[in-house]
């Protein structure tokens, strides 16, 4: 408590200093007004020196006059660039002559692609000797002034995806034509929240940056993350068909242990950091809280982000990248950059896409008629009579398509608009988006409400201010009666002759439910900061922000009566109302001495205070007299619950970037963090990096080699954290619950989760080894080869029940990761008319489990789990799949077998009884190697792109497959497959006779091999004739069409007729998605 009343202290000094810092600044530079001549006197009496000038100079000329403490060389230079003068001191005198600095030099000019002649707006032009950017217009124009004495020093003209351009400072109007690039061999990376963005060939860390041409924001796909699958080497996105929901993404392996323990047991979060425009975005979390928190639908905020408001996304993944952001970057850090304005008149673009969904891979279900039989079998082979079979198992002539009566084709629809301009170095950039992406099952859907805000203003050389507001409305409508749809019994009839809806005993009937329930969630997200920089001294400048990311949610559930839609006659209503917002602050100080002979130095240093909170009330009612009015307010019974959590860091970081004549590079980076999270002397964690870089290509021996265009060896080496397991799991933690004893309520604690104030931060000790090169205008390569060490891993042990708890926080052991990325870029063609070009991405990983501090971690998840086969052993991957060897079906009695570890083959019966003993490694549940294809082609106006993902390795438990194998036949529709099973004495089938016994759900026979090739996106665009656009009065004008999830090649086949994994491999099928668009500037 004493930390963390510190931390608000330390925040409320912070927050008022940053309040009143521009206008202390703005007082400073108002206040204390003269003349020129004035200045001169008093400069005089306080230094001893002595001014010779002409009176020409303007000696009347309004100044800000010198403090006695205030050096006069700084003084001097403000007064030179102000008034542009010249102030040189006379050797060995005290003398100082003025005189009227040269004329500045005018620099015009314009910028154009020099394959289609087009003006490119946004292009940046750098003087280096004043480290300065500034940027074209909308017509590809730039205008600046530079002083005299910068005639012959180098600009350079840089725009992603293009060649570079340098040229000499001169009075001549310059016509630059930039050359593309398509492999982006000389791309400027935003590398990190802290420090200005940076060509490549100064990039020590392991950084791979998306664009967003490479981001194809016009799918139609809702969130950010989901658009990266297949697009960053190293970076695994585990497929989901939901909408809005949470998305797990694995950067260079697993990256913790997974919970086995039980839904609510720990574990460190797996999850990258996500930073939006300096933000750091929280994850959603269920928290502590007890079981009537159940139900709740964590939603994604990234997919508050619109992708057509992304101009970058760049994934950080070696300790030289990530130290910086210290305790919580061990699973990696990724980047979101939101587009800026550029200098201009305003600029209008509008955008619209349409499209329609549909399901794809459906599952081979009985039919009517087919499921009568095998309904009528299976329970003669329990033991009724052919009449009483006869009877159970219903009709045999009705055959209702309830997929049919449960799913539609889903419409697409995504409207956006931008605006984007500014003068001289004062831009903004405005946009507001409508999205609505319905599902192919009726009641779920997503509609998304985007705006995005940036602001940059350069009030002098000296002072700037960046404001960016980035908040989203979102509506999810997350019915999920697909389970209970697909699969009911198909000889039954979803309504009565009366046309009401039909009733099942112990069966909810999902056209009744699609109707009369209803679960909507509503929330408001968002990101906003502000960010001010001023220029201390020439070499010296101080920068501060503060931002918030929020996130505001009301989820409503109502489960009718009717129809057996809710285990409550008269309906079920909950209610989950969460608000989750956190904010940073920070104040940093750059430092960036001019050394000569080739050094350059840039050290930076600075304080970030981070404080989060959550809270959640839950509102539960049932019995509702009159349904179409649901309010709690009206249930005859209620019940209600809350949960609030809250954190707080202290952090100090401090980073030294050296290069030597752009050949060798290096950078040392340090950070300390203080959390609240946890307890005792356990509280601080001390990150950092060293980082190396030699561009050899840049060595003069490397000259004469004319086909290397750039050859570049990186390494690094350092530590990051990982924090992210909740606000409280250091403590003991209680449950409160009313409790009532002689007629009187009271609230009575009962034990949640023991205490461990010895529980410390998880450590990940990172190296890397890259290897950059580009070759012959047309090869780039990236390679890079890491391991990551992690130690101190957390999890939950269980503890005995004596102690008042069932488990524990502990720090458990250690594991690593090692692996290789890889990104191979060719460009086969680049004629004039026709381009070609393809990247290969790839990512290869290895996990193991090197050591546990107590026996008892080494566990297998449950059965009945999400993470089945899921186990955790010393000298195997924290990913591996455990599980019981299956032995085929036994032609003589059609009961399944099983292989023992010592080979012995076993029934059921059998098997089940050896318990954990018998299980073997079966699989991974992670691939071997994964990546992408991506090839463009264009043509003329024409640019044709597809990408081909691919799995290499891994396995997946497939639970659609054991729970459609004939086990529950009497309550739900089965696999085609069922038609093989096994139904006399020397059958040779895969099926085994149908009967009630419970599946082994980690028996190999329901394991999938998950190698696949996905045509995951094709897409075709047609920008119209510039000649066409310029008669009707409008800008750049492109048609496109897009398609997704096109085609599948799986491994392991499907048989003809039947279900395989394909079918199996997702409870709600994929959809395939088609869509048109029109993109227009005005």
């Amino acid at each position: 408590m004493c930390f963390i009343k510190k931390t608000v202290r330390r925040t409320c000094l912070l927050n008022t200093f940053f309040l009143l810092f521009a206008g202390a600044v703005s007082a400073q530079n108002a206040s204390n007004q003269g003349s020129l001549e004035t200045a001169f006197q008093l400069l005089t009496q306080q230094h001893a020196v002595h001014f010779s000038y002409d009176a020409s100079i303007g000696l009347q000329r309004r100044v800000p006059l010198p403090t006695a403490k205030e050096n006069i060389d700084t003084y001097l230079s403000r007064l030179a660039s102000t008034l542009q003068l010249r102030f040189q001191r006379i050797k060995h005198s005290n003398l100082i002559a003025v005189s009227k600095a040269p004329k500045p030099i005018q620099l015009r000019g314009v910028v154009k692609d020099a394959k289609t002649g087009l003006p490119m707006a946004g292009a940046t032009i750098m003087l280096r000797k004043e480290n300065k950017t500034y940027f074209t217009d909308s017509l590809g124009r730039y205008r600046i002034l530079t002083a005299a004495e910068n005639r012959g020093e180098g600009i350079g003209v840089r725009y992603l995806g293009y060649q570079n351009y340098d040229f000499k400072v001169d009075t001549a109007v310059q016509q630059i034509n930039l050359s593309p690039l398509d492999q982006q061999l000389e791309e400027v990376f935003v590398s990190s929240t802290y420090e200005a963005p940076k060509l490549r060939e100064e990039m020590i860390g392991s950084v791979y940056t998306v664009s967003a041409k490479d981001l194809q924001a016009d799918r139609p796909i809702e969130s950010v993350d989901k658009m990266l699958e297949g697009l960053v080497p190293g970076l695994y996105v585990e497929p989901s068909t939901s909408l809005g929901t949470s998305v797990k993404l694995h950067i260079r392996g697993q990256g913790t242990l997974t919970n086995l323990t039980s839904n609510t047991g720990r574990s460190t979060s797996s999850q990258p950091l996500y930073v939006v425009d300096g933000v750091v975005v929280q994850e959603q979390e269920i928290g502590d809280a007890s079981s009537l928190f159940n139900g709740e639908t964590l939603l994604n905020p990234i997919a508050g982000i619109n992708p057509l408001d992304i101009e970058s996304i760049s994934v950080l993944k070696d300790a030289a990248a990530t130290a910086i952001y210290g305790a919580n970057a061990a699973n990696g850090v990724i980047l979101i950059t939101t587009k800026s304005g550029r200098s201009g008149k305003p600029q209008l673009t509008a955008s619209y896409n349409t499209g329609v969904s549909t399901f794809i891979n459906r599952m081979k279900l009985l039919s009517g008629p087919q499921y009568y039989e095998l309904l009528r079998e299976f329970h003669i082979n329990t033991g009724k009579t052919e009449s009483e079979a006869t009877r159970l198992a219903g009709s045999n002539t009705i055959d209702t398509d309830w997929f049919g009566l449960t799913s539609r084709n889903a419409r697409y629809d995504n409207v956006n608009l931008s605006l984007s301009g500014g003068k001289g170095n004062d831009t903004y950039y405005l946009s507001m988006g409508y999205r609505n992406q319905q599902n192919a099952s009726p009641g779920n859907g997503l509609k998304q409400y985007t705006s995005s805000m940036r602001y940059y203003n350069q009030f002098s050389d000296k002072l700037q201010m960046t404001t960016t507001i980035s908040p989203t409305l979102m509506q999810r409508e997350g019915l999920d009666q697909f389970a209970n749809a697909a699969y009911m019994p198909p000889n039954i009839n979803p309504y009565k002759e009366d046309g009401t809806y039909s009733t099942f005993l112990g069966l909810v009937n999902p056209v009744a439910a699609l109707a009369e329930n209803t679960d909507k969630a509503l929330a408001f997200t968002g990101t906003a900061r502000i960010e001010l920089q001023y220029a201390l001294l020439p070499l010296l400048s101080l920068r501060g922000a503060i931002g918030g990311n929020m996130l505001q949610s009301k989820q409503e559930t109502f489960l009718s009566g009717i129809a057996g839609a809710s285990t409550a006659k008269d309906g079920r209503l909950r209610i989950n109302d969460r608000t989750t917002y956190s904010w940073t602050s920070m104040l940093q100080l750059t430092y960036s001495p001019k050394w000569q002979n080739g050094h350059r130095f840039v050290g930076i240093a600075g304080i970030e205070l981070k404080d989060q909170y959550s809270k959640l009330l839950v509102g539960q009612g049932t019995g509702f007299t009159y349904d179409r009015v649901i309010s709690l307010g009206l249930a005859s019974s209620t019940q209600s619950s809350s949960s609030k959590i809250s954190d707080a860091t202290v952090s100090n970081y401090v980073q030294m970037n050296y290069d030597y004549d752009k050949r060798f590079y290096a950078s040392l980076s340090g950070r300390a963090d203080q959390s609240s999270m946890f307890g005792g002397d356990k509280q601080v964690a001390l990150n950092g990096a060293l980082g190396l870089g030699w561009n050899i290509s840049n060595e003069k021996f490397m000259q004469p080699v004319a086909a290397i265009d750039f050859l570049r060896l990186r390494a690094s080496f350092g530590t990051t954290g990982n924090s992210r397991i909740g606000s409280y799991a250091s403590r003991g933690l209680y449950d409160l619950n009313n409790v009532t004893y002689g007629g009187q309520m009271s609230a009575t604690p009962s034990s949640s989760a023991a205490e461990n104030p010895d529980l410390g931060w998880e450590t990940n000790i990172k190296f890397n080894f890259g290897f950059d090169l580009n070759a012959f205008n047309r090869l780039r390569l990236v390679l890079d080869l890491y391991r990551n060490n992690i130690r101190n891993l957390i999890t939950d042990i269980s503890v005995p029940l004596e102690t008042g708890y069932g488990k524990m926080p502990v720090n458990s052991g250690n594991m690593y990761n090692q692996g290789l990325d890889l990104s191979i870029a060719y460009q086969w063609l680049k004629q004039s008319k026709i381009t070609w070009n393809s990247t290969l991405i790839g990512g290869w990983n290895r996990n193991k489990v090197t050591s546990f501090n107590n026996p008892l971690i080494e566990q297998y998840a449950a059965n009945s789990s999400d993470n089945v086969g899921i186990g955790q052993r010393v000298g195997y991957s924290s990913t591996s799949l455990w599980g019981i060897k299956w032995g085929g079906v036994d032609p003589s009695t059609g009961v399944e077998q099983f292989y023992t570890p010592d080979g012995e083959l076993l029934n059921r019966t059998e098997i089940r009884a050896m318990g954990q003993n018998a299980y073997q490694l079966l699989g991974n549940s992670m691939p071997d190697f994964q990546g992408s294809i991506i090839n463009n082609l264009g043509w003329k106006g024409f640019q044709f792109t597809f990408n081909i993902q691919y799995n290499l390795g891994g396995n997946k438990f497939a639970s659609t497959t054991y729970l459609r194998d004939g086990n529950n036949l009497a309550n739900s529709n089965m696999s085609v497959n069922l038609l093989d099973r096994w139904q006399n004495a020397g059958d040779i089938t895969a099926i085994p006779k149908l009967n009630s016994s419970s599946p082994l759900n980690n028996s190999s026979r329901y394991l999938y091999s998950m190698t696949y090739l996905k045509l995951s996106n094709v897409s075709l665009s047609y920008r119209l004739a510039d000649r066409l656009t310029k008669r009707i009065g409008i800008g750049q004008t492109a048609l496109s069409f897009n398609v997704t999830n096109v085609l599948y090649w799986f491994k392991d086949k499907s048989p003809a007729g039947r279900n395989g994994i394909r079918e199996y491999r997702f409870v709600y099928p994929e959809t395939r998605n088609f869509s048109i668009g029109l993109r227009t500037t005005l």
